[in-house]
């Protein structure tokens, strides 16, 4: 049993699956801003571990890897990990660009390139083969570019339909933040509407736009993967969009964690 951690900007989560098959055997999902302490994150990953079926117990796993966008987060998710599985776990592994990830990241500055962006490339590879697109669509809106060499190229950022309705709830006095579900009609009859409108079918033509935009560039299609928060939402109504795939970043950290373990022949060696 392995612990995986995807802290996003939103919310995070605490994952426990099975070393060898990868599936889910328990996990918690807590908000992102709540993890303020190493206690924080011990005491988010017991919840997630009171779940365990069969009398496991956090501290049975055999190792754990984390991701996270907030650097200053990186200590109290690394520090709450070792407390909470024990000695017995070893070191959390953090993504990042020296690790063995199974492809190339031929950037400019690797360095600079978030660690959850290098699990959906990795993940995406993995999983689908080159070239292709990886997009995660929630506070932000990514899209990672892996061609058919496995060579992580870069990709594109911008604010996703998460940060837009935010932005809208806090900023317009007479505006309230929409749910981002489909809206039926392009033109909407109300201010609700009118912005979800705006929100979900802008948020979705702009995929759309900048899918074609990269595969113009690539010069050849490839597969296209959503995935994050709203990614069901995306796949169900972008054309360019091929499969949806939620779990994505962590069939990622999964397999940065298989490729990295401690006791991996041929691994790195962690200090």
């Amino acid at each position: 049993m392995i612990l995986l951690v995807d802290s996003g900007n939103s919310s995070t989560r605490f994952v426990f699956v099975d070393a060898k098959r990868g599936t889910e055997i328990a996990r918690a999902v807590v908000r992102s801003s709540t993890l303020d302490s190493i206690e924080a994150v011990r005491s988010a990953i017991m919840t997630a571990a009171h779940d365990l079926p069969g009398g496991r117990e956090a501290n049975g796993s055999e190792g754990s890897v984390y991701a996270t966008v907030v650097p200053a987060r990186e200590e109290y998710l690394r520090n709450g990990i070792r407390r909470a599985l024990g000695k017995g776990a070893g070191a959390p592994i953090a993504v990042g660009p020296s690790l063995d990830l199974g492809i190339e990241l031929a950037v400019d500055r690797a360095g600079e390139v978030g660690p959850d962006r290098i699990a959906n490339a990795v993940a995406a590879f993995t999983e689908y083969g080159g070239p292709v697109i990886a997009i995660d669509a929630g506070t932000a809106l990514t899209m990672e570019v892996v061609d058919g060499r496995g060579r992580f190229l870069g990709g594109i950022i911008t604010l996703g339909p998460g940060s837009v309705r935010d932005v809208v709830g806090e900023r317009g006095a007479r505006l309230h933040a929409p749910e981002l579900i489909w809206p039926e009609r392009a033109i909407g009859a109300n201010t609700e509407d009118a912005l979800r409108s705006g929100i979900v079918r802008g948020s979705i033509a702009a995929v759309d736009g900048l899918v074609a935009a990269i595969r113009r560039e690539l010069g050849e299609n490839g597969t296209v993967v959503a995935t994050g928060g709203l990614g069901p939402l995306i796949a169900d109504h972008a054309e360019s969009v091929d499969v949806c795939d939620v779990g994505l970043t962590l069939k990622g950290l999964k397999t940065i964690y298989d490729r990295n373990r401690p006791n991996r022949p041929g691994a790195p060696s962690k200090s």
